[in-house]
């Protein structure tokens, strides 16, 4: 929240977070007279139920950048401007009918304000949300990238290129349950492991290449 602020105070990216400005601002000075050092008990009492806090940190991270995520967050920002607009035109017309030392007209004024912030705001948020990810409707309908097959191969643990390298140099690993089975998910950079990458990059290739066919390459 801190790094969040790092420039002052602004309003919340959070589409789903319909506090008003002032509640937020009430928020954020009461953040900042604390240093930061007093988040939601709920934040708290999430992570200390977590035993694999790097795993979890990492999925919740990377949740929170899906594009579908992005998406509708760009779609709530776009329903909000539009009522924003809607009301500023709103506004702008019943002024026309209050003198400027008419109490109304002073209410008025300092609503129209707020509105024009808050739709600057949403704006800003809309231009920071479109530089994510690839444009279209997933980010695997990126022009080539839109050809690849999912890749699913099934083989014994000691029949996987690298993979008792993995389980050892892993940048985090998440395990679960499943039955009387336990999968396993593994973090790691694929330039750290030749032999799995090239697997990886002989499936794209082919997928990428309209006259060949799939074929598994042994390495």
């Amino acid at each position: 929240m801190q790094i969040f602020f790092k420039d002052g105070f602004r309003m919340s990216e959070n589409p789903k977070d319909k506090r008003s400005r002032a509640a937020q601002f009430k928020a954020f000075e009461k953040g900042k007279a604390e240093n930061w050092q007093n988040p939601n008990s709920t934040d708290i009492h999430a992570l200390y139920k977590v035993k694999n806090t790097a795993a979890y940190l990492a999925k919740y991270i990377a949740k929170g950048v899906t594009k579908t995520d992005i998406s509708q967050k760009i779609k709530t920002l776009k329903i909000q401007k539009d009522e924003h607009k809607k009301k500023i035109i709103e506004i702008e017309a019943t002024l026309f009918y209050y003198d400027e030392k008419n109490p109304k007209n002073q209410q008025l004024s300092a609503e129209l304000r707020e509105r024009v912030q808050q739709l600057e705001d949403i704006e800003n948020a809309l231009a920071a949300l479109s530089k994510h990810g690839i444009t279209g409707r997933i980010w695997g309908c990126s022009s080539k990238l839109s050809k690849c097959k999912n890749f699913t191969a099934v083989e014994n643990w000691k029949d996987i290129p690298s993979i008792d390298e993995v389980a050892k140099k892993t940048t985090w690993k998440f395990e679960q349950k499943v039955g009387s089975k336990t999968i396993t998910t593994f973090g790691l950079n694929m330039n750290d492991f030749p032999k799995l990458k090239a697997n990886l990059d002989f499936h794209l290739q082919n997928s990428l290449n309209p006259n060949s066919l799939f074929n598994v390459q042994n390495i």
